[in-house]
């Protein structure tokens, strides 16, 4: 049997397609759900410190999909301007809002 996966980056908590946050997180949500589809959100956390990235987070979570860590600020950790040192601390910081 062949093996799909489906990851989703960011977690935006912004309108998306003329659609309101909630209604098209829920339009995914129920698409993965339809197909038995779990799936990966890769978040980064400088927007879900509020009520609306709370929301995405645990509406993913209460669906049974994964959420790993995409640094609190999503810099290229790539670049000379990045220090690792940098790095661990976005990316613990991240972890302390997004690890459920």
């Amino acid at each position: 049997m062949p093996t799909l996966s489906f990851s989703f980056d960011n977690g935006k908590i912004d309108p998306q397609g003329g659609y309101a946050l909630d209604k098209w997180n829920e339009m995914i949500l129920n698409t993965l759900k339809k197909y038995a589809i779990k799936s990966v959100l890769f978040s980064s956390g400088a927007n879900k410190t509020g009520e609306p990235g709370k929301y995405v987070l645990k509406s993913w979570i209460d669906a049974g999909h994964k959420i790993e860590n995409y640094t609190f600020s999503h810099k290229n950790f790539s670049s000379s301007n990045v220090s690792v040192e940098f790095f661990t601390s976005d990316f613990l910081r991240n972890d302390s809002i997004t690890n459920h």
